[in-house]
């Protein structure tokens, strides 16, 4: 059970900190569902399209502790979304205080709507998270860096010795990969992480000639981006911040492998920090056991599932002996898929945009079937 979408609190404090488990409660994503719903409502009443009194009775409706979360999920296997179901239950409960108030729940917006701005929000939080934790670590590899500047340490290429280096070289490599990973996350958090607001078919055409002013409006009390047209079914801004995290993850692995190697008793070049109780062996107290590393590194497992097969070559290239220097064999792999990504979305002949043209029109006609 170390599934994030079925978490288990034996589990997954292994894989998780504290802070994204904060973030990805059950409860934490169903309140920024709500909170997307009462943000609608404010600004449809700021315009005038929805009575303020209403807007109130929604907010007031909108805590994630009134419902019930299992319910909720059991709801969603039936109408196909979660989102339905909440949208139900709040009509339900804000009619207890105002009938007429519950009418206007969710007014002008689809349940897609509520489901990929709260996912929106999701992510921001989540990285918001990561970038704190980032900040530590960058902090960390640079003192240590610096610590380390005139530290003599082996450098090796072909998992041969080669000629000495400074330690702090290789930590001022890590401290550089994550750095340019809470770039990304910097970037993608205001570029990709914007509104998805576009009703039942993206014209917003229950809120006549009021749906971009709402947009507008609703984008700038959630304070995020409002981009150029609804996103229903665009999703490569999402791609996008996948394969910000998957790079992410790589480059923690690939950390972590290289303290796993160091910590070997034959290298003994590096170690996890001391504690008690950290990295012990049940059998053999002679043993310091890279624990920390480990757990790292099998998330790291994770990442083809998020990001493309480059990305996974990447990782299993640059990780799995880098700690010995620059590895024999993988890295030649490199020089045969790296001019085949720019090319493959450029390619424009008239045979490959036929082809193209006839998958999706065969892939249309099944699902129209």
């Amino acid at each position: 059970m170390t599934d994030p979408i079925a978490p288990s609190s034996l589990l997954t404090p292994l894989i998780s900190s504290a802070a994204m488990r904060a973030v990805l409660d059950d409860r934490a994503r169903l309140q920024r569902m709500l909170d997307f719903i009462v943000t609608l409502a404010r600004a449809e009443a700021a315009i005038g399209i929805v009575p303020a009194l209403a807007s109130d009775q929604i907010a007031n409706a909108a805590k994630a502790e009134r419902y019930d979360v299992k319910a909720l999920g059991e709801e969603a296997v039936v109408a196909g979304n979660v989102a339905i179901p909440l949208i139900k239950a709040l009509s339900t409960e804000v009619a207890k205080a105002d009938a007429a108030a519950a009418g206007w729940v969710n007014w002008g917006a689809s349940s897609q709507d509520v489901i990929d701005t709260a996912l929106v929000l999701d992510l921001r939080a989540a990285v918001d998270a990561l970038i704190i934790d980032l900040n530590h670590a960058i902090e960390g590899f640079t003192t240590l860096a610096g610590r380390h500047r005139r530290t003599a340490a082996v450098g090796r290429t072909w998992l041969q010795h080669a000629l000495p280096m400074p330690f702090g070289l290789k930590l001022a490599g890590y401290a550089a990969a994550l750095a340019r990973s809470r770039e990304r996350l910097r970037r993608l958090r205001k570029e990709a992480l914007v509104l998805q607001f576009g009703g039942a078919v993206g014209t917003l055409a229950t809120l006549n000639d009021k749906g971009l002013d709402v947009a507008e409006r609703l984008a700038a009390l959630l304070d995020l981006s409002l981009p150029e047209a609804p996103w229903h079914s665009h999703h490569d801004r999402l791609a996008e911040v996948a394969s910000a995290l998957a790079i992410l993850t790589g480059s923690c692995g690939k950390i972590a492998r290289d303290v796993g190697l160091l910590m070997q008793t034959d290298v003994a070049e590096a170690f996890e920090p001391a504690a008690p109780g950290r990295g012990i062996s049940s059998t053999l107290p002679h043993k310091r056991n890279p624990t920390a590393a480990a757990w790292r590194w099998q998330r790291r497992r994770s990442l083809p599932t998020y990001s493309p097969p480059s990305w996974r070559r990447r990782c299993r290239s640059t990780s799995a002996h880098s700690a010995a220097g620059r590895r024999s064999g993988r890295r030649f792999r490199r020089w045969r898929w790296s001019p085949r990504a720019p090319s493959t979305p450029s390619s424009r002949s008239p045979r490959a945009s036929r082809s193209t043209a006839s998958a999706c029109a065969s892939i249309s006609a099944k699902r129209a079937g």
